[in-house]
């Protein structure tokens, strides 16, 4: 009985903390939405460059609630299904080389250097194609958002204790020992200063998604200038 209300009073905490960290999300760009229709609706802003200015703001806000949104739905759909998504054997090297066509103009327009390190050999594992591109999005997303200019950003995958592991690692940014633990909870950011960059939900998307395909995610970080995001999957070397 101890141990049955302990679970349940958790689980409230947990109800109680989720319930207030989308409050505090959607609050935030609906705030400033409001703060800004306000003067547009009451023609206080004459200047039609400061009334375009006030529109893109609106605009970016909206976009970002709808961010939030699709990140909600998607975490809740995750988490509501037991079932393992269809898996193929799929060949990691070419799906880094695809994320690198995706993002090498933004790493270069944020002056980063994204770059594919591979050993000449392909390396082959089960998983979903399209799943595995979803996580790999979130953790580049992530490195280009938060790494300084100058940074090299490395995809690669080997094959390693009997799994293929799929690395992200970047040369400019770090997470702190004491947030490590806490890096994949949903909602936690581990940059308070980047409140602007998302809901801190990418990061608990890509373990969802990853325990769906049987594999796991784990982040290595020296707390200054190098952090490595990697996930595993079950290997199938041919």
């Amino acid at each position: 009985l101890f141990r049955d209300t302990t679970e349940a009073a958790r689980l409230e905490q947990t109800r109680r903390d989720y319930v207030a960290n989308v409050s505090h999300e959607l609050r935030s760009p609906l705030t400033a939405v409001k703060g800004l229709v306000i003067p547009l609706k009451e023609g206080m802003v004459k200047d039609e460059e400061r009334r375009n200015h006030f529109y893109d703001v609106i605009y970016d806000e909206v976009e970002r609630l709808n961010r939030l949104v699709n990140d909600l739905f998607e975490l809740s759909r995750l988490q509501s299904r037991d079932k393992l998504f269809d898996m193929q054997v799929v060949d990691l090297i070419n799906i880094l080389y695809d994320q690198q066509d995706k993002f090498e103009i933004l790493a270069e327009e944020k002056k980063m250097k994204l770059m594919v390190l591979e050993h000449g050999t392909p390396v082959y594992a089960k998983g979903n194609i399209d799943r595995i591109g979803q996580i790999l999005t979130i953790l580049i997303d992530n490195a280009l958002k938060f790494a300084k200019e100058n940074s090299t950003i490395t995809l690669s995958a080997v094959h390693e204790g009997g799994k293929a592991v799929v690395s992200v690692h970047n040369t400019g940014s770090a997470i702190l020992p004491e947030d490590l633990p806490l890096i994949f909870d949903r909602f936690y950011k581990a940059d308070k200063s980047h409140t602007e960059e998302g809901a801190g939900l990418g990061l608990s998307i890509a373990k969802e998604v990853i325990s769906r395909m049987n594999g796991n995610i784990y982040v290595k970080s020296d707390g200054v200038h190098d952090t490595c995001f990697s996930f595993e999957l079950e290997s199938d070397i041919k």
